[in-house]
């Protein structure tokens, strides 16, 4: 063929083309669906009397406004594919656990009740929520599906302000019991069937690790509330924390390879990390005023965490061994709950 004469161009090579530009559409679609949110933030306002559920990007830039129809929405949590968040709202005397798109559009009631709901946590399939309904000084952990679909109680008896903890594969619950007379944690199937006992002294927030076999979750047997660990059995059990101050509000890191916590061992609340073998512990935070609630990013890069070194609570950010610490916002309003990785 002679050079700078075309091939003629047969209608199949058309169709193969328009195949292959439309997979890799859908392909593109696909990866923003579901991961364009990785590197934003929920999080809650504060400002006359109300709450409010927002977005912002770790940098601090493209703040939003994501439940403009519910005067008091809050506790939002991002599904395990970032493509959904849900959050809880306030209606009167009704509290409606809501899941939307991930920009805030569409939202969708799943389920309502008279009272309130606390701690919804979504499966790791994303097929579930958990939420509990605290009642008399315990509470009562449900399942329902995503869709709203097959609303069934768990079990009851259990710390109200505990979060119902998934294991990795979405076959168990874990719970702390609320009942004296019978302390410890246990696991429970999301059918309700199949208790299992794993400790049996006063021992509170359960917490798998997102990955692996393991369970971190708070203890006062030794008197002052301690960061343990132990595998998903119940064995294992081991102590991580050797302070003679509260330790609260564990976190894993995505890998499972960390336990981000809040420490008042030199007096203030302060945002500590260790290994999950208790190894490597290092104080990231030193600060005047309280800093909690540290939320690791998805790529455990980066914890986000709220300080009232500026007088009221604000988001800051941090990487993860504690450098870099920039304050997100710079709201007149506080900033609170905030989530960032789906799990852990």
């Amino acid at each position: 063929m002679l050079a700078g004469v075309m091939k003629p161009f047969h209608p199949l090579n058309a169709r193969v083309l328009s195949t292959l530009a439309l997979g890799l559409l859908l392909l593109s679609l696909a990866a923003c669906g579901s991961g364009n949110h990785r590197d934003t933030i929920l999080f809650v306002i504060q400002q006359e009397g109300s709450l409010g559920v927002y977005a912002v990007r770790s940098n601090g830039e493209e703040a939003s406004y994501l439940t403009p129809t519910e005067s008091y929405a809050y506790a939002p949590r991002w599904s395990p594919d970032y493509s959904r968040f849900l959050f809880l709202a306030q209606r009167g005397t009704r509290t409606a656990l809501v899941v939307a798109n991930g920009d805030g559009a569409q939202p969708r009631t799943v389920i309502e009740v008279e009272g309130v709901v606390v701690n919804p946590r979504w499966s790791p399939n994303g097929k579930y929520i958990a939420y509990a309904i605290p009642r008399e000084g315990s509470a009562e952990i449900r399942v329902i599906g995503a869709d709203g679909k097959g609303d069934i109680g768990v079990t009851y008896d259990v710390v109200s302000w505990d979060l119902a903890s998934w294991s990795p594969d979405s076959q168990w619950l874990a719970a702390a019991s609320a009942n004296p007379l019978s302390p410890g944690i246990f696991l429970r199937n999301p059918s309700g069937v199949n208790y299992v006992r794993l400790t049996e002294q006063a021992d509170s927030a359960p917490l798998f690790a997102p990955r692996g076999n393991q369970m971190a979750f708070i203890s006062q047997r030794d008197g002052v509330p301690q960061l343990y660990v132990m595998r998903g059995d119940g064995s294992q059990q081991r102590r991580l924390t050797q302070t003679e101050a509260p330790v609260y509000s564990p976190a894993w890191s995505p890998d499972g390879t960390r336990i981000a916590y809040v420490s008042e061992q030199d007096g203030n609340p302060e945002i500590y990390v260790a290994r999950a073998d208790g190894s490597r512990v290092q104080r990231l935070t030193y600060n005047t005023f309280p800093d909690l609630d540290p939320v690791w990013s998805p790529d455990g890069r980066r914890i986000v965490f709220v300080s009232y070194r500026e007088g009221r609570a604000d988001l800051f950010t941090m990487d993860a061994d504690g450098s870099r610490q920039e304050r997100l916002l710079g709201n007149p309003t506080p900033d609170l709950m905030p989530a960032w990785a789906a799990q852990g």
